[in-house]
């Protein structure tokens, strides 16, 4: 899985130090790579701690990065024995941690992500592992009324924009999907 993390009114950066902190029980930490105005120059990134769900880098640049979105990628793997709920994952850094090439220090707030780990997959309708027709018809069925019993993970998989209703959205969501595989 990948986790972008962004930012948003950046008055300009030209360094960063930032510890990411995650569960080591249920992520493995695969990688990061600097994204939109950072890109371009690689981090120095610690891993030593990953198996532990610690990773800490720093990147840096003799002017300021300017510009919205986003900073950098995190890619994980979720383990096979992953625990089912959501699991954290939390940036931090400290006052001067972020700065610009003036040397003062770039006041960011923090909004953590969270990783949902599920056994299902979102629009696999029929629960067979893939994607396809069957699951679209099975989704049709369901939605034009038809007495059709989906268990709870059909019923979480059908709900394709996962609003927690299924309804005419679902469907085309997922026709939508079933036509990018195709083309």
């Amino acid at each position: 899985i990948t986790i972008p993390v962004t930012m948003t009114d950046n008055p300009g950066l030209a360094g960063l130090s930032h510890t990411i902190q995650f569960d080591p029980e249920v992520l493995r930490f695969e990688s990061v790579e600097m994204a939109g105005s950072l890109a371009g120059r690689e981090p120095a990134v610690n891993a030593e701690k990953a198996d532990a769900g610690q990773v800490s880098l720093v990147w840096f640049s003799p002017t300021d990065a300017l510009g919205d979105g986003p900073a950098y990628i995190l890619t994980f793997t979720i383990l096979e024995t992953a625990p089912l709920g959501s699991s954290d994952v939390r940036l931090s850094f400290g006052g001067r941690d972020n700065m610009n090439a003036d040397l003062v220090p770039i006041l960011f707030s923090v909004i953590n992500g969270r990783v949902q780990v599920v056994d299902y997959i979102l629009g696999d309708v029929d629960g067979n592992g893939s994607l396809g027709m069957m699951d679209a018809l099975l989704l049709a069925q369901v939605l034009s009324g038809q007495s059709i019993e989906l268990n709870e993970a059909q019923r979480l998989a059908a709900d394709t924009d996962q609003n927690g209703v299924l309804e005419l959205a679902d469907i085309i969501l997922l026709a939508q999907w079933l036509a990018a595989q195709t083309a």
